[in-house]
């Protein structure tokens, strides 16, 4: 059971990394909370399956599908932005929101209420450990999720692209007046975040299929970024990890059902102890 609960904790932190990450690196980079990324995580993978079925190649499909999120994002990084330059924060939150809305209709119009398999662009073999399994689709998604980590808390602290991220998330005036290009970065931001995305949107599309309960996936992945701080991009990684065990061991314990409310207990209990989340920057209030 404990090897069964840590492989499978292994294998959701690795999807719960990524998606959280392109949440995070989203909002700490432009302040922006971005409901549609459930749904747009589903887009992509609805999208991959129609390529499926003219393309075949499942690598050429994944490629495509990639390349596809760069003019995505900045498609979305440019409405938010005009968002949050006529109004608020908050207006793009709720354009984010209006976007889900309207994409649900698309899902409903064009693929319909159906489910569809997406074809592996790796083999079905797989690494046994004791009794529990991981195959080299998982394998590779927890790589890339180690590999994001390390790129992640070194690129942010020691290169000149993530000082000026961090420059322009603090105070994007301020960053703009010494010369920086925020526009850029927060484009930057956001083609970064979509690509990202659409890596654990295509995990998870291989390991469950399309459908629209990849909307609530996405939007459940956000629990980590919650967890480990919304303006922290080392953080979601550790909350990723504690999202993971907490579904794991409750699954085990409770059922499946009863995992994913352990999951929003834990949200809530890390919203009610520290709203900033547990590597998040603390807001100091003066009388």
């Amino acid at each position: 059971m404990v090897l069964d609960v840590l492989v499978g904790s292994l294998r959701d932190w690795s999807l719960f990394s990524l998606a959280g990450l392109a949440f995070v690196l989203v909002f700490k980079t432009t302040g922006v909370f971005n409901l549609a990324q459930g749904h747009l995580m589903l887009l992509t993978v609805y999208v991959a399956y129609s390529l499926q079925t003219v393309i075949g190649s499942s690598w050429v499909v994944l490629l495509c599908v990639l390349a596809i999120q760069v003019p995505l994002g900045v498609a979305l990084g440019v409405l938010l932005r005009q968002s949050v330059k006529r109004r608020s924060l908050w207006a793009a939150a709720v354009v984010t929101l209006g976007l889900g809305i309207a994409l649900e209709g698309v899902f409903s119009w064009v693929w319909g209420s159906g489910s569809y398999q997406l074809a592996s662009p790796l083999p079905e073999s797989y690494l046994s450990i004791g009794g529990a399994r991981l195959t080299v689709l998982e394998l590779a998604l927890v790589g890339l999720a180690l590999a994001a980590m390390a790129a992640t808390l070194s690129w942010q602290k020691w290169t000149r692209a993530g000082l000026a991220i961090r420059a322009a998330s603090a105070d994007p005036l301020l960053a703009s007046q010494t010369g920086l290009r925020v526009e850029r970065i927060f484009l930057v931001a956001f083609c970064s975040g979509a690509v990202i995305a659409a890596i654990a949107a295509m995990g998870y599309g291989y390991r469950l299929g399309a459908s629209s309960t990849l909307i609530m996936i996405g939007l459940g992945a956000l629990s980590p970024a919650v967890i480990g701080g919304l303006d922290s991009l080392g953080g979601v990684f550790a909350g990723a990890a504690l999202a993971a065990l907490t579904l794991q061991v409750a699954a085990q314990l409770l059922g499946g059902q009863a995992a994913t409310v352990a999951l929003f207990a834990l949200v809530l209990l890390t919203l009610t102890i520290r709203p900033s989340g547990l590597f998040g920057t603390q807001t100091v209030q003066r009388a």
